[in-house]
């Protein structure tokens, strides 16, 4: 019999499972495969768990313990979408090898080749974006919003926002804080509502290059986004060369040619169907049912809400993760 003191260098199946982040059945497969060893394995059903040294599981640990950051910990830790890491590592601007990971081949690159492509391209990490880092609600104020000086009619607009303050930058590189700008005479050009959450399924990605003007299209582009669906309705994702966009499934009232033909450029995810009224953006999203088992459905949701998403947004870029989605275009050309 084991003592509460002894107890303390066990860890039951469940309790494995949650430190190698596995189900307790891959607990179960590694027992068969002779990767992990039960103690007092004959005694099992007495106690209605398989119990584990703890050194043990730790050298299991330390097998699996990957060998750098995949490219997906990569993209959300520069800031950057996965198929441009892809891409930079295939035009050897990263630095990665292929490596074996849990029976699969993945690329890895190491932490230490991360920092110095951020130091070459001076850029900062972890820049996603929060609503409140792109909305000030009690203003109705949106970043990259258009504001006009109501006695010079100089353009200008709102580039930072830090809570309910924010700067904006002018026509001819002026730049202000809000309150200053406010004063000057600067002001929103048109009201934007802030409208009800889109139930729609899905969102429509767009990666626009980060513009140096304020006059650009792009900022033009954002806007017409913005009076269409409202803050509600965004997501952000921006870092020193890219402005990464989704956007809840919508009609973009705009007849304007050379518009249309920006957001069909930039176009990640989704689709653009032209309407007579202007153009609608949809997610493209099917309807894909299947079975799956109790504790794979809970582990799902776990981790979703662990990282804030959807279990449908987890589940489509584990899907892409698995194959390979975004690596190889090639590939995804003949599905």
């Amino acid at each position: 019999m084991v003592n509460k003191k002894e107890e303390k260098n066990f860890l039951t199946t469940a309790e494995v499972a949650e430190r190698l982040n596995v189900t307790p059945n891959t607990i179960y497969k590694y027992v068969r495969e002779k990767k992990l060893v039960p103690l007092y394995d004959h005694k099992w059903r007495m106690r209605r768990t398989k119990v584990f040294a703890v050194e043990e599981v730790e050298k299991l640990e330390k097998k699996f313990m990957k060998p750098g950051l995949t490219t997906g910990e990569v993209a959300d830790k520069l800031g950057i979408h996965i198929t441009t890491i892809n891409a930079y590592i295939h035009d050897n601007v990263l630095k990665a090898e292929k490596q074996l990971y849990r029976g699969r081949e993945i690329y890895f690159i190491a932490p230490e080749e991360v920092e110095r492509w951020q130091r070459e391209h001076h850029v900062v990490a972890d820049q996603k974006v929060d609503r409140k880092d792109f909305y000030i609600k009690d203003k109705g104020l949106l970043l990259f919003q258009l504001f006009v000086n109501k006695y010079t009619h100089e353009h200008a607009r709102l580039m930072t926002i830090k809570g309910s303050t924010g700067k904006i930058i002018t026509e001819n590189g002026e730049e202000y804080s809000l309150e200053v700008g406010t004063s000057r005479g600067f002001e929103p050009y048109q009201i934007i509502d802030n409208k009800e959450y889109n139930t729609k399924r899905g969102y429509v990605k767009f990666k626009f290059p980060r513009p140096h003007s304020i006059k650009s299209d792009v900022y033009a582009a954002i806007e017409l986004v913005y009076i269409a669906t409202g803050p509600q309705n965004i997501r952000y994702n921006i870092d020193a060369q890219y402005i990464e966009m989704e956007v809840k499934p919508v009609l973009i009232k705009s007849k304007d040619k050379q518009l249309l033909d920006l957001f069909q450029k930039h176009l990640l995810e989704g689709k653009i169907l032209i309407q007579q009224d202007g153009f609608y953006i949809d997610s493209d999203l099917e309807t894909l049912i299947i079975t799956v088992p109790s504790q794979l459905k809970e582990y799902i949701r776990k981790r979703a809400k662990k990282e804030n998403k959807s279990m449908e947004q987890l589940s489509i870029e584990a899907f892409n993760t698995a194959w390979n989605l975004n690596e190889d275009t090639e590939e995804k050309g003949d599905i």
